[in-house]
């Protein structure tokens, strides 16, 4: 689902790469990452499962 990034610092996160700015949110970041990599539409990402 993802097209593009803005910027090689949230690009890196995608790759696995680690990011000084987001020591403090990288886990909630990666996971949010993880959803938006599974969907297959915009539809998918309405309601996120439990």
């Amino acid at each position: 689902m993802i097209k593009s990034f803005n910027c090689k610092y949230t690009k890196a996160p995608s790759k696995g790469q680690r990011v000084k700015q987001f020591v403090n949110i990288e886990k909630v970041a990666m996971r949010k990452l993880r959803q938006l990599e599974v969907a297959n539409q915009i539809e998918d990402l309405r309601i996120f499962p439990r």
